[in-house]
């Protein structure tokens, strides 16, 4: 028979896992007008239980260029905790 309380408390403790993911918006600025934008959203998922973490909005108007920083947190596995740092250094490079 196996313990309830063991198999909750493993899930619990299961190393996590970051998915990230394009956030494509309509924007508005006074100065430019309407624009559409890409940012990106990571997500922590957990065995079967999937969290939202952390958005970043406004990055790039660029698709293609989110499409990669996205394709790259996912591949490194990122943890959002650096999602921050890396956005500005992806910004400052393609800028």
């Amino acid at each position: 028979m196996q313990n309830n309380n063991t198999t909750r408390y493993s899930n619990q403790t299961a190393t996590p896992t970051w998915e990230y993911h394009i956030i494509a918006e309509r924007c508005i600025h006074p100065d430019i007008g309407v624009y559409r934008s890409y940012g990106i959203h990571a997500f922590e998922i957990i065995g079967k239980l999937i969290r939202s973490i952390a958005q970043m909005h406004d990055i790039t108007t660029i698709q293609a260029e989110a499409e990669t920083l996205v394709q790259l947190c996912n591949r490194h596995q990122l943890s959002p905790t650096h999602l921050n740092d890396v956005v500005n250094d992806f910004i400052a490079k393609i800028s």
